[in-house]
């Protein structure tokens, strides 16, 4: 599949040899500016926002950056870029020799999904105990970066699942909605019975496990079920004490900072 390639240092504004803090920076300050919990701007700032934290997503990961920074080198030459294709169009998992799935939905554009979102790897499959010719389809557990925003408030995501066929090749796509609860927990699969292989003879189907993860955010840190804003003051403040506006991901709030603080 042939898709344009993203410049993800032109995005956050920062050279190719920007540090990670300069990435960091960077984000941050736009992120500020366009993510759709702290946002002001609405014409065009959820799309600005998804390249940010796409270009993000992968130069603040040093594995996704050193993959991506070989794909720059290549995109000048599709025929080498083209033959970097994702695992799932072979057909079969390298490790197990079993189909893979591999799934759009992200949030992110078609040359992330392409190179860097994993594909869907298989979890586990049953035999029914006494009868080897009925067997449970494969499950199969994959990986959905929201935003702290869609944790607070769950959303529904329309996931494209497309599995290749071992013995064809052909790619079979499946559309489904996968509903994600409030307070989703991260790394923490959400299993959709029914979405995974088919079983074999009066075997059920798998199931399909997305897992959750946080995307980054310009204002919080994530410790559990915990939200962490870095507060800045002045040392008279923290000596007198003062009642502080903090954000929140629905409103600000204040904070009392006692004396001496």
């Amino acid at each position: 599949m042939s898709v344009d390639f993203k410049d993800y240092y032109q995005t956050l504004g920062v050279e190719r040899t920007a540090t990670q803090a300069d990435i960091k920076k960077a984000f941050q300050a736009l992120a500020r500016r366009y993510h759709p919990d702290v946002t002001k701007e609405r014409d065009g700032a959820a799309d600005k926002f998804a390249a940010i934290n796409e270009a993000n997503e992968v130069l603040s990961d040093s594995a996704k950056r050193f993959k991506y920074d070989t794909l720059a080198s290549e995109h000048n030459e599709p025929a080498r870029l083209c033959a970097q294709q994702p695992r799932w169009q072979a057909g079969t998992s390298s490790k197990t020799g079993r189909p893979e799935f591999h799934f759009s939905g992200t949030g992110f554009s078609d040359f992330f999904e392409q190179y860097f979102t994993p594909s869907f790897e298989t979890r586990h499959g049953d035999t029914a105990e006494g009868y080897s010719s009925i067997r449970k389809g494969l499950d199969f557990e994959g990986e959905i970066p929201i935003t702290l925003g869609e944790v607070l408030r769950g959303t529904v995501r329309d996931v494209s699942v497309k599995r290749a066929d071992p013995l064809s090749g052909k790619i079979e796509p499946r559309s489904l909605k996968v509903r994600i609860p409030a307070g989703a927990q991260q790394a923490r699969p959400i299993r959709v019975p029914g979405k995974g292989s088919p079983g074999s003879g009066s075997g059920l189907s798998g199931y399909l496990y997305p897992r959750i993860r946080y995307g980054a955010h310009p204002e919080f840190q994530v410790n559990g079920s915990d939200l962490l804003f870095e507060l800045e003051l002045a040392p008279w403040d923290t000596m007198l004490g003062l009642k502080a506006k903090v954000p929140s991901l629905e409103s600000a709030i204040k904070v009392n900072i006692p004396a001496s603080t």
